[in-house]
């Protein structure tokens, strides 16, 4: 089974784990990739700073891209869900928002917590806090790379017991 940044959002993530090994045959691989912790993720923590307060709101349950992010919680979560043999390897890749500045600024504001934030402001808060993303992803293009943040990720791969 291999998932691609989709596995963090499980609201129980034990269950869920634990169904994705029931559907496996014995010894089958779970391949994960899931971001690190958010404070290890620049494109996250900038895009934060630039929205501001109404990013530090907590993400509702099963909406936390980070809640995998940990290795010794999501170890312990794959163990009891009856996975072993975990190993995490280090992905330290940028993040690409393409070429195009006005399509990187319409996928960020697409992003969960900042869409929110935005329907939460008046017009003109809004427009401050949009005008904060575009300085903030210029800041980060280059004519060689694009539009590029540092991320951290793991890959995780486990095994089903027996």
């Amino acid at each position: 089974m291999i998932s691609r940044f989709g596995t963090m959002f499980f609201s129980d993530p034990v269950a869920a784990f634990a169904n994705i090994a029931s559907a496996l045959g014995p010894r089958r691989r779970l391949v994960l990739l899931v971001w690190q912790r958010l404070e290890l993720n620049q494109w996250a923590m900038a895009i934060d700073a630039a929205v501001g307060e109404a990013a530090e709101l907590p993400p509702p349950p099963g909406a936390d891209p980070f809640s995998l992010g940990d290795a010794e919680a999501t170890t312990a979560i794959l163990e009891r869900a009856g996975f072993d043999e975990l190993r995490f390897e280090d992905v330290h890749e940028p993040v690409l928002y393409g070429h195009d500045l006005a399509a990187a600024l319409d996928f960020v504001r697409g992003f969960q917590n900042v869409s929110a934030a935005l329907v939460s402001m008046s017009d003109s808060d809004a427009a401050r806090i949009v005008e904060r993303l575009r300085e903030t992803l210029v800041a980060h293009q280059s004519d060689d790379h694009g539009v590029t943040l540092d991320s951290r990720a793991w890959l995780i791969t486990a095994r089903r017991q027996r």
